[in-house]
């Protein structure tokens, strides 16, 4: 049946691809994540224990993907995000990582830390 995409297999061949080891499925766990009563995050996370590779000691590791316009060519009317490729995330447990939780909290935070500008201190 040609077409029909495995979400489990794409996450798998991400973190596969992003560690460089062995990651076999364990389970996918929902998470939300609420900030002032609203729900600002939400997205089913990968889970797989891994082996081999450059994991660093960690056992799993967690993966997620999503679509947003920012993938859609905007000259394209047709189009919308479920028409855009998936941005994979792919996180590793450690000291900051320790459940899928945390994987999209780490992943948030070095997100907004590197799109935010240091301010110099003021004199």
């Amino acid at each position: 049946m040609e077409g029909i995409v495995n979400p489990v297999a794409q996450h798998q061949s991400q973190v596969e691809a992003a560690f460089g080891c062995v990651a076999e499925y364990r389970r996918i766990v929902h998470v939300a994540i609420r900030f002032r009563g609203v729900t600002a995050w939400e997205r089913d996370v990968y889970v797989f224990d891994v082996t081999d590779g450059d994991v660093d000691g960690g056992e799993c590791a967690y993966a997620w993907s999503h679509r947003t316009p920012d993938d859609v060519d905007t000259d394209d009317s047709d189009e919308t995000c479920a028409d855009a490729d998936p941005v994979f995330t792919t996180m590793i447990d450690g000291e900051r990582v320790t459940d899928a939780t945390t994987a999209v909290h780490e992943a948030l935070r070095q997100r907004f830390a590197a799109e935010t500008p240091v301010l110099p201190a003021s004199a």
